[in-house]
């Protein structure tokens, strides 16, 4: 039995799994027994972690200036139901805690909650960035930008992030974070919700 474990068993973005769905029930039964996949879609319920690396030759005595832009990989997308609901999963809880959500994003996906007639999803993205305190001196000079990308003309969709300090919002679908020496104490999750309208 074979699924591709580096995309999730090829799993398009809020669908199942083809590499799951072609196996039979039975294989599917066992799975589930295993913990592999939910019992509700045959979801995968596993995790993936991706590490990029490359070795680079700096010249000696000179200053060297680095810039890093990154591609994301978007992280797995869940309802915020099963975190915000009258009987919270303990995972999905702790997982919305980590975007730092503040109080009128919180109410809007609340109410959604409550009212059981909308939706809601997430997903997310994540960066390293505490492996720059192997660094000899802080991250001279940060910024992040983040973009808030539309997915469908029914969503609206918001963005929530931690950061110690101001968030700038650019335009309407650009915010700003800015750093000057900054030591990384945690990694970066950057969190997409789509609410229905």
């Amino acid at each position: 039995m074979q699924a591709d474990i580096a995309s999730l068993g090829h799993a398009p973005e809020a669908d199942r799994s083809p590499d799951i769905q072609r196996r039979s029930p039975t294989q599917r039964e066992q799975l589930e027994k295993l913990g592999r996949i939910d019992r509700d879609g045959g979801e995968p319920l596993w995790r993936v972690k991706k590490k990029y690396y490359w070795q680079q030759t700096f010249p000696a005595h000179k200053i060297v200036h680095i810039r890093h832009e990154y591609m994301p990989i978007l992280g797995a997308s869940n309802s915020i139901v099963y975190g915000m609901g009258s009987e919270p999963n303990a995972n999905s809880a702790r997982e919305l805690k980590s975007f730092c959500i503040d109080g009128r994003l919180r109410a809007i996906l609340q109410d959604v909650v409550d009212r059981k007639k909308k939706r809601a999803s997430y997903s997310y993205v994540d960066f390293i960035l505490t492996t720059a305190n192997t660094w000899k001196t802080p991250i001279e000079d940060f910024t992040l930008i983040v973009e808030r990308a539309y997915r469908r003309e029914s969503l609206k969709d918001y963005v929530s992030f931690c950061w110690d300090g101001p968030v700038t919002k650019i335009d309407a679908d650009h915010f700003s974070a800015h750093a000057v020496n900054l030591v990384p104490t945690r990694e970066l999750r950057v969190g997409f919700f789509d609410v229905e309208e």
